[in-house]
């Protein structure tokens, strides 16, 4: 063969070679990111809730929220008050109380979820409520504080507060409660559930089913072994970006600083917690972090001996004074994290 043939087809073999590997690796990027966005998608909610009174109460829509009351109320449920929840525009929740039984009724008005109803019991001395739900999915219902939790989807209201009496058994009463307690209430058992959540390991039954909720509520399609290994082994990483943005709220809630001073800083926040070592937390897959271009280089050169949370500490000392962050606090729930604000910087992640 002509040496220039030869050197023409070797080059050509060499190109194609190159081409299919590249298609390899970029189809391996494309499902590990696909993994990775169904991984996060199971905690897709608010980490926590902030519930408003609404006073005068007006439902979004007219057609079943209205109804749902009206039920709760012809079994002796009265009007304890309406909300709206800060962290979900547009979201209703309208609350009654049993006066006998201590039974709160719950009727959820939702843009993309709809309109259900719960009954919960809270006893004293427990934080979670016994909670029935009469919620569609399953998906949705996995999202809702309670222990235990029942769920009866299209159920009727007196199924509802049956099923939470024979939960509870006898003699397990709850006392009235104000609609300021009840806020009070509903949202530390919500953050308590999801950092619980987050924080427990998923059965894998479990996670089978909430993975394949996400694609159709109705399909009995199965995913393979090698589908779900690789969507589980992005799920830690989405846990520890979802613990980082849960930090941060409930520094938000704990938080003493004034208002103004947390506007100003609230878009600049980095949550550090010991589950994402600092060389990956500059990773393109990472989020509730903010980080300026400064930090990042170091951040991908960065060898740690101690904790994240003490390395990163050494590491802010070390930056001039015009690149530190500071830091703003510290929280202890869902996981120890420190709470900093970057400096001024046009440059963001």
């Amino acid at each position: 063969m002509d040496p220039f043939l030869a050197s023409v087809a070797v080059l050509a073999l060499a190109c194609l070679a190159g081409l299919i590997g590249i298609f390899f690796w970029l189809r391996a990027r494309l499902r590990e990111q696909i993994s990775y966005y169904r991984a996060s998608a199971i905690h897709k909610f608010p980490q926590r809730l902030c519930l408003k009174r609404l006073d005068p109460f007006a439902w979004r829509k007219l057609s079943r929220g209205p109804q749902r009351v009206d039920s709760f109320r012809a079994l002796g449920f009265e009007s304890l008050g309406g909300f709206s929840v800060d962290e979900i525009p547009g979201a209703r929740l309208f609350v009654l109380q049993h006066p006998g039984s201590g039974l709160l009724g719950l009727v959820n008005e939702h843009e993309q979820l709809g309109t259900w109803s719960d009954v919960l019991l809270f006893i004293s001395g427990e934080s979670q409520p016994i909670l029935a739900s009469s919620i569609l999915r399953h998906c949705h219902f996995f999202l809702l504080p309670g222990s235990p939790k029942i769920h009866k989807h299209r159920a009727s209201e007196r199924e509802l507060a049956d099923a939470v009496k024979l939960a509870a058994g006898t003699g397990a009463t709850a006392s009235k409660v104000t609609p300021a307690e009840f806020a009070r209430l509903y949202e530390e058992a919500f953050a308590e559930s999801v950092d619980r959540r987050l924080l427990e390991p998923l059965p894998d039954a479990e996670f089978r089913r909430l993975l394949r909720e996400q694609c159709s509520p109705c399909s009995d399609t199965q995913l393979t072994d090698v589908e779900f290994a690789r969507i589980k082994n992005q799920y830690p990483a989405a846990v520890s970006n979802e613990l980082r943005l849960i930090c941060a709220a409930q520094f938000l809630r704990e938080t003493v600083l004034p208002a103004s001073q947390w506007q100003a800083v609230r878009g600049r926040i980095l949550a550090i917690h010991n589950r994402t070592p600092l060389r990956e937390l500059a990773g393109k897959r990472i989020y509730g972090a903010y980080l300026t271009e400064a930090i990042k280089r170091r951040l991908t050169r960065r060898s740690d001996s101690a904790s994240p949370m003490e390395s990163f500490a050494q590491l802010n000392g070390t930056l001039p004074v015009w690149e530190r962050y500071k830091k703003l606090g510290e929280v202890t729930r869902p996981v120890p994290a420190d709470i900093y604000s970057a400096p001024s910087s046009r440059k963001t992640t």
